[in-house]
């Protein structure tokens, strides 16, 4: 995160722009590290140090200890199933909040053309009328 902000994310290929990003090479259960590090995000923002904006450093993160499940606990539990339905979620939201995005802009722009005809349709309609006074003087 950015301004004293903790944030997590996964992906297989990513960048990033900022300086103050610490990668954690997981080769199992990376859903499950995800998951886990997401939970705990409040603890992590308040242990942040900084005269201003709070941070972390390599080595606080390297002193966690993160409880890594067995294969077995994974199974009984659904866990993997459960990471699948949350990720799915997670996309769903997001794909709405895009598409509710790209319709407010196209109502704005159907609002705005709208409001601009109905101001040209005034304007008309005030100069006819002044026409029409013109005439019947």
């Amino acid at each position: 995160g950015r301004k004293g902000n903790a944030s997590i994310h996964y992906d297989n290929n990513f960048s990033c722009e900022h300086d103050d990003v610490y990668v954690i090479k997981c080769v199992k259960n990376t859903k499950y590290m995800y998951y886990f590090i997401k939970s705990q995000l409040k603890w992590y923002d308040y242990n942040m140090n900084g005269s201003t904006i709070g941070g972390t450093s390599k080595d606080f993160l390297n002193k966690q200890k993160i409880r890594i499940l067995k294969p077995e606990i994974l199974k009984k539990y659904k866990l993997e199933e459960e990471f699948e339905f949350m990720d799915k979620l997670r996309n769903d939201i997001s794909q709405t909040l895009k598409n509710q995005e790209d319709i407010t802009k196209q109502m704005m722009k159907l609002v705005l053309s709208s409001e601009k005809e109905t101001k040209e349709v005034e304007e008309i309609e005030e100069v006819e009328e002044t026409e029409e006074n013109e005439e019947t003087k």
